[in-house]
């Protein structure tokens, strides 16, 4: 079992490289999670077909319900721009001066 805390528009997830290592490896029937968009917010294809190339299928438990073409498109820059929000509030507690009592 692989998991990430983390954005899925974050590159840099152990579970995410872990798994993929993993697939290359051992070449397993299935990877199974419980939404395809938890493997990646973008990117499931590719994800999808490297898995592929190695035989091994994604399963998703349960399917995300069907939407409009424009609400996927309001949901997907919702996240980018709640993503990128997060990464400047990082930045900034990271530059933050020490406070001085």
């Amino acid at each position: 079992m692989f998991s990430d805390i983390a954005s899925g528009m974050n590159e840099q997830r152990k579970g995410l490289h872990q798994l993929l290592k993993e697939v290359a490896t051992t070449h397993p029937f299935a990877v199974s999670c419980t939404y395809e968009d938890r493997l990646a917010r973008f990117g499931t294809e590719v994800i999808r077909r490297y898995c592929q190339t190695f035989g091994t299928t994604i399963i998703a438990m349960q399917q995300q319900q069907t939407m409009a073409r424009e609400d996927k498109l309001v949901e997907e820059m919702t996240a980018l721009v709640t993503s990128f929000a997060g990464r400047v509030h990082r930045q900034r507690r990271v530059k933050a001066p020490p406070k001085i009592s």
